[in-house]
């Protein structure tokens, strides 16, 4: 334990836990959850009811990506309950299942079930905390490492200053913690919005004119749809 705890830490002192570590990690744990075959029996029930609506189903998603974009910040308790719950009930199958099966054996659905529900009930906590680590760490990892941008910032490995600089950003955005989650909720909005887009209705990326260079053309999308969705919420905001 201890020595896994220090290898991280190291990673993070030594610039080696970049995003693109990040990614490969995250990566991991979808290969676990479709190596799993009771989640993948769960995954695969809820899209054969999915592909059941037929032409409805792009239709039905869209609108859902419509309302995150517009008004996503109102619906944003409902959101991080149900996240939560299913992000808990995961881990508690793929982590915690084989740990308590190392003592005695206790059906994997059990450890989900119970997980699932503390996740949930603490879900507030846990959305503000994993907002807040994001934000701080991307920061941090911006202007410590040049993994993002070559060279561009005179801080890269001043470890005490980018701590500060990482500490800076998550206050921030704990302080501004309504305009975060209006600016989250468009921004995921308008991306799955280019995802059922090209995924039902036209691939966009296939242009001559963009020379396969399709994801500036989503990320053009992307940043215009999640402006209009922010200012959108800002306006309709609920003002105490």
């Amino acid at each position: 334990m201890w020595a896994k705890l220090g290898s991280f830490f190291g990673a993070i002192v030594d610039g080696s836990l970049d995003f693109g570590a990040l990614g490969e990690f995250f990566s991991s744990c979808i290969g676990k959850f479709f190596d799993n075959a009771h989640l993948v029996g769960i995954w695969s029930a809820i899209k054969a009811f999915c592909f059941s609506l037929g032409m409805a189903l792009p239709l039905i998603l869209l609108a859902l990506c419509l309302v995150e974009l517009l008004l996503g910040k109102k619906l944003l308790a409902v959101q991080r309950f149900i996240a939560c719950a299913v992000v808990g009930y995961c881990a508690g199958v793929l982590a915690i299942s084989p740990l308590i099966n190392k003592i005695f054996a206790l059906p994997e659905y059990i450890s989900g079930i119970v997980l699932a529900i503390v996740a949930a009930v603490l879900s507030k906590y846990i959305y503000h905390a994993a907002v807040a680590i994001t934000c701080g760490y991307s920061a941090f990892v911006l202007f410590y490492t040049d993994s993002v941008i070559k060279g561009s910032f005179p801080t890269q490995n001043n470890l005490v200053i980018c701590i500060i600089i990482g500490l800076a950003f998550a206050l921030l955005v704990c302080v501004l913690h309504r305009f975060a989650g209006m600016l989250i909720t468009s921004l995921i909005g308008s991306y799955l919005i280019t995802r059922v887009v090209i995924s039902f209705f036209y691939d966009y990326r296939a242009l001559a004119f963009l020379n396969g260079n399709g994801w500036i053309m989503t990320l053009i999308i992307v940043v215009v749809l999640s402006t209009v969705g922010f200012i959108v919420q800002y306006k309709t905001r609920t003002r105490y």
